[in-house]
């Protein structure tokens, strides 16, 4: 199936955001009430800048939502595959270079923790995808609706307000089920909110960027340390995310150029959270942000996070080819085989 570009756009610029929010709290942390009060104009727009850039994950799980997870060993193990392949490369790079790589760094590339804490999300997620799948083929829009409230109002009371560890701040298998569940349901059933207008859209997606905004810079300014208004599970980045992801719903074309791109998005976020990569990545941050001012490591940050993404599309060509090998010398059949008898798990 060709893939529409209008959506390999979306995934393109997702990544990029996700690369600029590692720039900015990730890197150089959270202004302080002392930097509001020093220099509340750069304050204020490093904080406006999370806030809009913090919908990039989430986008991506929407994407998922909206044409559906099919699950296969192969998809799961192209995956797999991918992480695998930038997780050593890296560290074979690293050593070759003669770089001072503790053995604990090298060990983390084996295991999916914190570091690529978005796989082990998605994993779970595409794990269950086929119960989710059938919950939302044979539920009525009034079951549908029924449980989304009761998520969202449940996450956003203790996801959000109460930050409780089981919804560890939108950052687990929970908040993705919500966010396909979502992203499946306007598909399928919300056709008024389908039918609100790319600019409307744009001007809520904005609104519900800034207010969290400013309310942070507020808490922050007065010393409100339990108000934290950017989490992925604050209803203002769901709403933000939901309108952003449906101006793009708007414009079908296609790019072979941007599909290209778009089929190794992923690859930018494998290589700049690797964790051998992230001390130097956060150094070079700060260095930059201390050496130039706000508009220049602005600008600075934005040309970098596009270099970083045409250097890795370029990279992951190898990993590519070599999955296309390998497949087509030994594993499609075996694909093929492991798939039919799966598939008979899930069948009447």
């Amino acid at each position: 199936m060709i893939r529409k570009s209008n959506y390999e756009l979306l995934r393109i610029i997702a990544m990029l955001m996700i690369v600029l929010l590692h720039m900015n709290y990730f890197s150089l942390g959270q202004p302080s009430q002392e930097d509001i009060l020093s220099a509340p104009c750069t304050s204020f727009w490093r904080i406006l800048a999370e806030q809009l850039c913090i919908i990039g994950a989430n986008v991506f799980i929407m994407i998922s939502g909206w044409f559906g997870i099919k699950p296969t060993i192969k998809s799961i193990c192209s995956l797999l595959f991918q992480v695998l392949f930038w997780a050593l490369t890296i560290v074979f790079v690293g050593q070759s270079l003669l770089f001072d790589i503790p053995i604990k760094l090298t060990a983390k590339t084996f295991w999916f923790g914190s570091t690529y804490w978005f796989i082990v999300s998605y994993i779970g997620l595409f794990i269950l995808s086929p119960v989710l799948n059938s919950f939302i083929e044979t539920a009525s829009v009034k079951q549908y609706s029924a449980v989304l409230i009761s998520f969202f109002t449940i996450e956003f009371v203790y996801g959000w307000i109460v930050d409780s560890p089981s919804f560890n701040e939108g950052y687990s298998i929970i908040s993705f089920i919500g966010l396909y569940l979502l992203a499946r349901f306007i598909r399928l059933h919300a056709t008024r909110l389908k039918s609100v207008r790319p600019a409307t859209c744009l001007l809520l997606y904005l609104s519900a960027s800034i207010v969290p905004a400013v309310l942070s810079y507020i808490s922050i300014r007065n010393g409100w340390r339990e108000f934290n208004p950017i989490f992925y599970t604050s209803p203002f980045v769901l709403t933000a995310s939901v309108f952003f992801f449906l101006i793009f719903t708007k414009y079908d074309y296609y790019s072979s150029t941007i599909n290209w791109m778009g089929a190794s998005t992923l690859a930018v976020y494998l290589a700049h959270q690797h964790p051998i990569i992230i001390p130097d990545f956060r150094r070079l941050m700060v260095y930059l942000s201390d050496s130039y001012s706000t508009i220049s490591y602005t600008l600075i940050a934005l040309i970098l996070a596009i270099a970083l993404l045409l250097v890795c599309v370029i990279l992951d060509q190898i990993r590519i080819s070599c999955w296309k090998f390998l497949c087509s010398k030994w594993l499609d059949d075996l694909f093929y085989k492991i798939d039919r008898r799966f598939s008979l798990l899930f069948s009447d």
